[in-house]
Formats: C-alpha cells, structure tokens, sequence
C-alpha cells in the first residue's frame, strides 16, 4: 500500500465526511417521507372502512324502501367508485413505500462504501503516524 500525504488523508477525510452527511440528511428525509405516506396509508384504510360501512347502509336502504330503489342504487354505485379510486390511491402510496425503501436500501449501500473509505483513511493515517 503506499503511503498517502497528509494531504490526501485529509482530502479523503472531507470526502467522506461530506458524503456521510449528505447520505445522513437524505436518509431522514426519505424517512420523514415513509413516516408520512404511512400516516396516509392509515387514513385512507379509515376512509375504506367507513365507505364500506356506507355501502352496506345503502344495500339495507334499497331493501327496506322499494320507493328509493333508484336513489340507493346510485348512492351505491358512486360510493363503489370512490372505493375504487382510493383503492388506486392506496395502491400508488404502496408502490411509493416500495420504491422509498428501495432507495434506502440504495442509501445503506453507499453509507457502507463510506465506511469501507473510513476504514481505508484510518488504515492510511496508522501507517503515516507509524512511519513517522
């Protein structure tokens, strides 16, 4: 291995430690933003829920007043294709999720390659204060 100045460590040193940061600071982020798309996540299940509930009140509506049967059934059909809808919605912000942890995956990656150059730089400034 050949010896590095203390120049280059020192070099090495603020590269790493910019790309530490860097990595840290989007790592959080991408955190906050899976934190947030769960919040979401448990809100929109909440809305399932209670569209499902509305739809069986409208099935129980139709059976009980034959008179409103055009009116239930309607109801019944806009509350199917909001459920629809957020279905769809439900399902981009699990792909999201996908896709964020995917990107931290990424992120631990390069974290480990700045660890690896961590190791390197503590192995370069042994051996310069060794052969000092």
């Amino acid at each position: 291995m050949a010896r590095r100045t203390k120049a280059e460590i020192q070099k090495l040193l603020t590269v790493a430690v910019g790309e530490i940061g860097r990595l840290t600071e989007k790592v959080e982020s991408q955190q906050e933003a899976l934190r947030a798309v769960r919040q979401l996540a448990q809100v929109r299940e909440h809305a399932l829920s209670g569209l499902e509930l509305r739809l069986g009140e409208a099935v129980d509506a139709a059976h009980e007043e034959r008179a409103s049967r055009e009116r239930a059934e309607q109801a019944l059909e806009n509350a199917r294709e909001t459920l629809e809808k957020r279905r769809g919605v439900v399902n981009d912000q699990a792909d999201r999720i996908v896709t964020l942890l995917e990107e931290r995956d990424t992120l631990k990656g390069r974290i480990d390659y700045v660890n690896g150059l961590m190791v390197e730089l503590k192995a370069a400034v042994a051996e310069r204060l060794l052969g000092l």
